[in-house]
């Protein structure tokens, strides 16, 4: 497993990279800038830096991602 520093470095690095979207079930969704306007900071907690804007996601994004996250709970190794 790479080292905390390594990993947030990825992901910051990942995220600036796809700021129009969202990582669900492992693939970059972009959304559509006319559904929303409105974006949010990441922010790092342990500095307070902003690592990125992200735009909010539309309802079709946020429903792909509910229907992923069921998917994987009820196929996972847990179940």
């Amino acid at each position: 497993m790479p080292a905390r520093s390594d990993a947030l470095s990825w992901i910051t690095a990942t995220v600036k990279n796809k700021k129009n979207g969202a990582f669900v079930g492992g693939e970059w969704h972009r959304d559509d800038p006319s559904k929303s306007a409105h974006l949010i900071k990441v922010i790092n907690p342990a500095t307070g830096e902003i690592l990125c804007e992200l735009r909010e996601s539309d309802k079709s994004v946020v429903d792909h991602a509910a229907a992923a996250a069921l998917a994987a709970f009820t196929s996972g190794p847990w179940t």
